[in-house]
């Protein structure tokens, strides 16, 4: 598949924009809070960042639901499954990782980059979620899935009690 075809029928590319307007209005922060030091504004960023998980779950259930009902993954091939989904799902995921590492670097901070990691490795474990659903469930079970479950996971946390957790 040539490049232009590739980014032409990426799911991770039509997602861009949907990526960004997350991007755009987790942005704004208070900073006239006294009780803001330097880290907790990055972990804030991070806290609102880690919606970008939904649209990169989504992509990934996208592209591999595609590629798995075209037969691409199912039937006799001469290259291997994940060398067949490596390019489409780095064009799904990378967007959302750049993201993240740039904003929370952008903090002058030396500690950010737990903060960082923390944000990667939540992404890349709804894209492997996305890429399961997308290859074992139909569309109508795993889109809404996977755009519900991480917002319901990062707005679920802060809402409920410490010792309800507990």
């Amino acid at each position: 598949m040539r490049w232009a075809t590739l980014l032409r029928t990426s799911y991770g590319v039509r997602l861009l924009p949907v990526t960004i307007l997350i991007v755009v209005f987790s942005w704004q922060h208070d900073l006239e809070d006294p009780l803001y030091t330097q880290f907790s504004p990055a972990a804030e960023q991070l806290n609102k960042l880690l919606l970008l998980a939904a649209p990169v779950a989504l992509s990934c259930a996208l592209e591999t639901r595609r590629y798995w009902t075209g037969g691409v993954l199912t039937h006799h091939q001469a290259r291997s499954t994940p060398r067949i989904l490596a390019l489409p799902l780095i064009l799904a995921i990378a967007p959302s990782l750049l993201i993240i590492a740039a904003i929370i670097l952008s903090y002058q901070a030396s500690d950010l980059w737990m903060l960082v990691v923390v944000g990667e490795v939540w992404t890349l474990a709804w894209a492997s979620v996305g890429i399961l659903l997308g290859i074992t469930c139909r569309l109508t079970v795993s889109v809404p899935l996977v755009l519900a479950a991480p917002i319901l996971l990062v707005l679920y946390g802060p809402a409920v009690p410490v010792i309800t957790l507990r």
